[in-house]
């Protein structure tokens, strides 16, 4: 099998097969090859290696369809196997993915079995699914949270299945109390908005999505923002706007905001925006409206969604792969023993440059070269959390 194969077969496992309910019928070979750019050959392997593995069947004349999805088993003879889960609101998209495949690799080295679920943005679904993995036999479940959650009431992940080994990844909220892996959103804000005031930037903006789920990384992004610019002070040169991106309006408020951020009240020349799938977008509803990118307004992104980019901009370069790995170690140490109590561990977040926002002190590019170890470094033992 080759290495373009194995990673289809993953991707059509992931966006098709894994939460489906059994009968449903998957796209043709020829749309799949269309989707991921591949040929029609390549495809057909693929799902032969599926087939095989009992995820899907092909019924001659009518096309393939899902079968019921076994786990992924990695036990390997003579140790005794240990299974835990992933569940996130989507398998689809990039983060997801990445976070996956550091996830089942750690897995396989331990052979043990990996179970996987989506929510499917449903906070009663997310904890359906941890429960209903719980009752099958995992004893620990790394979870990429959903964030539509209940506001003004306390995260069921602090008051239920506290006899749970349950590890946050990313999305992690202060009240959710449990061990969580995040990227350092702070010292990374801190460098890219200390780049722009360097850059004789005059308006500064930030832009978040959601008015009501604020994630630690959101907090920490805003933390870091700040910091720029007390440290420099210029603390006028500083706005920080909030869009709601949930409900069918969302789009319609992201293009309210970045008018409003443009207009002559606020007069931006620089926003900073919640992600890198939001760059695209903005830069073709700026230049429609006349205004040069990034000439007259620079955009920076987060996390390098690759996937949606037309051209380069500043954004951060979390590795995603990594931080599943370690959480599912985090799972497999918990279970041994070797950790106890809440953890927080905090991974490093280089910045990716680019050609318009050159100009950074060696200080700031020497996050690039940091590295976290799994322990001690990074990690902090709180064994308040919970109480």
């Amino acid at each position: 099998m080759t290495n373009v194969t194995a990673v289809l077969q993953k991707k059509i496992r992931t966006d098709y097969v894994v939460g489906v309910k059994k009968g449903q019928k998957l796209p043709t070979v020829k749309e799949l090859a269309s989707r991921y750019n591949v040929s029609s050959p390549t495809v057909g392997k693929a799902i032969e290696i599926l087939a095989a593995e009992g995820a899907v069947t092909k019924r001659r004349g009518s096309g393939i369809y899902v079968e019921e999805l076994p786990p992924v088993n990695t036990q390997i003879k003579g140790i005794k196997e240990k299974r835990i889960g992933f569940v996130a609101s989507v398998l689809h998209d990039h983060i997801s993915f990445q976070l996956l495949e550091g996830i089942e690799k750690v897995v396989r080295e331990k052979g043990a079995i990996l179970e996987l679920a989506k929510s499917e943005w449903n906070i009663e679904e997310e904890k359906s699914q941890i429960l209903s993995m719980k009752n099958r036999g995992c004893e620990g479940v790394v979870l990429f949270p959903n964030t539509q959650r209940p506001q003004g009431a306390e995260d069921y992940l602090a008051r239920e299945l506290l006899d749970f080994n349950i590890v946050v990844v990313d999305l992690y909220k202060p009240d959710m109390k449990r061990p969580h892996i995040i990227f350092d959103n702070v010292t990374a804000t801190y460098q890219l908005t200390k780049s722009l005031i360097q850059s004789g930037r005059k308006k500064i903006a930030m832009l978040k999505a959601g008015t009501n789920y604020i994630s630690r990384s959101v907090q920490d992004r805003v933390i870091g923002y700040k910091k720029a610019f007390a440290e420099a002070g210029k603390s006028d040169l500083e706005y920080v706007l909030s869009f709601d991106d949930i409900n069918d309006t969302g789009m319609q408020n992201f293009f309210n905001a970045l008018t409003k951020l443009v207009s002559s009240e606020i007069n931006a020349d620089a926003i900073i925006l919640p992600y890198d799938n939001y760059v695209p977008l903005a830069i073709r509803f700026l230049r429609a409206k006349g205004y040069k990118v990034p000439e007259d307004v620079i955009l920076i992104g987060f996390d390098n969604a690759a996937n949606g980019r037309t051209e380069d901009w500043p954004t951060t370069n979390p590795d995603f792969k990594f931080m599943g790995e370690r959480a599912a170690e985090l799972i497999f140490d918990r279970l041994d023993g070797k950790s106890e109590g809440s953890i927080e561990i905090v991974l490093p977040v280089p910045v990716l440059y680019a050609p318009s926002i050159s100009e950074f002190h060696s200080d700031v590019r020497a996050v690039i070269d940091k590295a976290v170890s799994y322990n001690p470094t990074g990690i902090k033992n709180n064994h308040s959390l919970n109480k």
